[in-house]
This record gives structure tokens, C-alpha cells and sequence, in this order.
């Protein structure tokens, strides 16, 4: 940042010289329910000659790495990476943010045809989010987002995101139904089935799922 000070000695001069100012800020939740949030931070200064502060205003707002169109062929409603999302795609990284949506399954199969399933979603071993059961569905709709922060400790490589399907009992345990695995790369992945396979490796279906990593080389 440019900013003007004033020598305590003479009063009158004012010289322009120029500071780095490492600005922090926490992005808001509420940044979700608007385009954008201003922060202003103030610094004073004071030494031995000179004694100046500064205002500095900036705003953030929050870029979704998804968007939903309209195709003007079918006239559906599609999901789509975002802008940010495509034009970061450039940047040779492994540093980002990973979105993680499920959106649903699709053709369970179940041995004892019984169909009350929920999802838990793991990434790297570590639960992020459990689904509610959907009873009596072989199509289950879910709603279920995760961002992952992926940093030089937890680059992109490596990262292994597992959905476990398990059929929910009001009476007796809950039967595990199968694993859907998937390995994220640079390339988005919108709305894409990935098979469920049981512990015998029989097919159970399919989870449906987008994800989009946003490259940040600055992380």
C-alpha cells in the first residue's frame, strides 16, 4: 500500500513512501447470503522521526466453484464449473480448494431388497458429513457439500474421498451396503456415478457426484 506521512519535525512536508502491509482477515458465512463484506483495518506508525497512519478498505466475496445454467437445447437446469473455476485452471498447482458435492444415488441394489439407505462421507479416513436416511428408495436424493482446504501439508495429490452406502434398520444393526471411491483430480467432475462395490466386490449402484478443485497458487 501507498501511503502519505507526515514528519513530526516539519509539519508542513509530507513525502509518499511506500509500505507492505500483510493484511489478515477471516471470510464470513454471511458472505453466502451477499455479493460481498467490507473490512477496513487501521495501522499507525511511530518512530523516532515520523508518525503517520493509514485506512485501508478492501472487500472478498465469495466465488462459488460451481454454477448452474440453462441449456438452451433440453431448457434443463444444469451444474456446471464456475468461472473461477475454469480460468484458475491454469495455474500449475496442487494447492487449493476442493468442492465435494453428493448429490444423490442411483440403482441400489440390495440383498434383502430393502432400501432405507444413508451415506457417510469420509476424506482421507476422517468423517465429514453423514447423510439423513432416505426410506424405501432406490434413488435416493441427498444434499451434501464439503470444501477442503489443500494446502503444501495436503496437496491435491493423495487425497481420497469414500462414500459408504449403508441401509438403515429401525429393529437390528444397520447393514452396510457398499463403497464408492473416488480420486479427485484437476479435471471437474459434475454430476458423474461412480459405482458402489460391496465388500465382495459386487456392484450395489451408484453415488452421484461433482467435484471441483480451485487452484490457488498463493495457498
Amino acid at each position: 500500500a501507498v501511503v502519505s506521512t507526515q514528519s513530526t519535525g516539519e509539519q508542513n512536508v509530507l513525502a509518499r513512501d511506500a509500505y507492505w502491509l500483510d493484511i489478515g482477515t477471516q471470510v464470513s458465512t454471511e458472505l453466502r447470503r451477499g455479493p460481498s463484506q467490507l473490512h477496513r483495518h487501521s495501522l499507525l506508525h511511530i518512530d523516532r522521526t515520523s508518525t503517520w497512519n493509514a485506512t485501508i478498505d478492501f472487500w472478498t466475496s465469495l466465488i462459488p466453484p460451481v454454477q448452474t445454467i440453462e441449456n438452451p437445447e433440453s431448457g434443463e437446469v444444469e451444474l456446471v464449473p464456475s468461472l473461477l473455476s475454469l480460468t484458475n485452471c491454469s495455474y500449475h498447482t496442487e494447492h487449493g480448494v476442493l468442492y465435494v458435492a453428493l448429490h444423490g444415488a442411483v440403482n441400489l441394489t440390495s440383498p434383502d431388497e430393502d432400501y432405507d439407505m444413508y451415506v457417510i462421507v469420509t476424506i482421507n479416513g476422517k468423517e465429514v458429513a453423514e447423510t439423513e436416511a432416505v426410506e424405501e428408495s432406490r434413488n435416493p436424493a441427498y444434499d451434501v457439500v464439503h470444501e477442503v482446504l489443500l494446502t503444501e501439508e495436503n496437496p491435491l495429490t493423495g487425497n481420497v474421498i469414500e462414500m459408504a452406502v449403508w441401509d438403515w434398520d429401525r429393529f437390528s444393526g444397520d447393514d452396510y451396503l457398499g463403497t464408492a471411491r473416488i480420486v479427485p483430480g484437476a479435471e471437474p467432475m459434475i454430476r458423474q456415478p461412480v459405482p458402489i462395490f460391496s465388500e465382495r466386490g459386487s456392484k450395489r449402484g451408484f453415488v452421484v457426484v461433482t467435484t471441483v478443485f480451485t487452484p490457488m497458487p498463493f495457498i
